[in-house]
C-alpha cells in the first residue's frame, strides 16, 4: 500500500480523457482505466507512508490562497520499462503535461508539505526529475503502446483542464480517501461517478 497526491480537474474537463480510456477498451486494447476505480489526474507525489489526516490539514491551509489554474495536455508520450524504473505503472501511454509556473510551484509546494509531515516520496516525483502526466493507458505490451497511439490519432490536442482540487488516493487500490480544494471559494458540488 502507498499513498499517491493527485490534482485533480473539473468534472468536464476529465470527460476527454475518460473519452480516450473508453476509446482503447473499445478497441479491445486494454480496459485498466476505463473499468477501473481511476479518475484523469496529475500524480504528484507517491509515499509508503503518510499521516492522511495530518497531511491533509496542512494541505488544506495550504491551498486556501491558491486558485484553480489551467493545465494543459498537450502530447501523447510513452514510458517503458519495469515499474520500478519509469513510473508506478510499467508500459503506459499518457498525455503529456506543459509545464506551466502554478503546477510547478504547487508541485514544489506539496512536497515541502510531504517533508515536514515526514513523508518520504518516491524519487520519481520529486521536482527536478518529475515528468508531470495524465495515464490514458497502463500495463500495456509495447505492442499494445502502438495500438493505442493509433487509436488516439482521432482525438484532438491540448486538451485544456481546470485543476481544482488535490485528492488523495490508497494505491494500488485506487481508494479515495479525501481531497481539498484549490482556493477558498471553490466548492464545487462532487457529482458520482
Amino acid at each position: 500500500m502507498a499513498f499517491a497526491v493527485s490534482l485533480w480537474f473539473t468534472p468536464s474537463d476529465e470527460q476527454p480523457v475518460r473519452d480516450m480510456w473508453k476509446a482503447i477498451h473499445e478497441f479491445g486494447i486494454s480496459s485498466f482505466l476505463w473499468v477501473g476505480a481511476f479518475r484523469p489526474h496529475v500524480t504528484l507525489a507517491v509515499c509508503e507512508q503518510l499521516d492522511v489526516v495530518r497531511f491533509r490539514s496542512e494541505l488544506d491551509t495550504l491551498l486556501h490562497d491558491i486558485t484553480p489554474f489551467e493545465v494543459r495536455l498537450s502530447f501523447l508520450g510513452c514510458f517503458f520499462g519495469p515499474p520500478e524504473t519509469v513510473s508506478v505503472s510499467g508500459n503506459a501511454v499518457f498525455l503529456g503535461v506543459t509545464p506551466s509556473d502554478p503546477l510547478l510551484k504547487l508541485h514544489s509546494q506539496v512536497h515541502q508539505l510531504l517533508q515536514q509531515c515526514d513523508a518520504e516520496p518516491r524519487p520519481y516525483y520529486l521536482p527536478h526529475r518529475w515528468n508531470p502526466h495524465c495515464s490514458v493507458a497502463r500495463e500495456v505490451t509495447p505492442s499494445q503502446v502502438c495500438e493505442v497511439l493509433s487509436v488516439l490519432q482521432q482525438f484532438q490536442l491540448p486538451i485544456v483542464a481546470t485543476a481544482n482540487r488535490i485528492g488523495l488516493i490508497d494505491t494500488p487500490a485506487e481508494i479515495e480517501l479525501d481531497y481539498c480544494w484549490l482556493g477558498k471559494d471553490n466548492k464545487e458540488v462532487e457529482p458520482t461517478r
